[in-house]
């Protein structure tokens, strides 16, 4: 979920990705993590993109509350340029 979140902050800054596109796409992210029946309480490393579902994966384990929160703390960096 971080490395997603991250990859349309990067895509904004390299210039791949408009400014208007990239905060849409991270604000529809950050509103389903934060939905309340959308996820589990515990993130996963992977999701398919086409739904809010676990990518049944074998390295699909839980992430670590560490790297999610290093992921946003690079997030927020990134969005206060």
């Amino acid at each position: 979920m971080g490395l997603y979140l991250l990859f349309h902050a990067g895509g904004r800054e390299f210039g791949w990705l408009g400014t208007l596109d990239a905060v849409e796409r991270l604000e529809a992210t950050l509103d389903t993590m934060q939905a309340p029946r959308a996820l589990p309480r515990h993130f996963y490393n992977w999701y398919g993109t086409s739904a809010a579902a676990r990518w049944s994966h074998a390295t699909s384990r839980p992430s670590t509350a560490a790297n999610l929160a290093g992921h946003l703390m690079a997030l927020a960096n990134g969005c206060a340029r």
